[in-house]
């Protein structure tokens, strides 16, 4: 099961990307795609489960994919969509 970020809830700082041991979070500074989103995104194909991003959210942005909030179910989607 992957994590989600929520985009209502994610500030881009970037803290989960250097937490994360096998890079599946995008995009990073300096991809054209970072200026014109407003989240960050964790492809689920990657994500090995290992919440290290969860820890180090300062805005409680990231959930594990069973556990995302009603009002946020479509955080899955659109993370989902992202990678495709």
């Amino acid at each position: 099961m992957a994590h989600v970020i929520v985009a209502d809830r994610c500030t881009k700082d970037n803290l989960c990307q250097e937490s994360c041991p096998v890079a599946c979070i995008a995009p990073e500074v300096g991809d054209e795609r970072y200026e014109t989103v407003d989240s960050l995104f964790i492809d689920p194909e990657t994500c090995t489960d290992c919440a290290a991003c969860v820890a180090v959210c300062p805005s409680d942005a990231i959930f594990e994919e069973s556990d995302v909030p009603a009002e946020f179910t479509d955080a899955v989607a659109v993370n989902r969509a992202y990678f495709n």
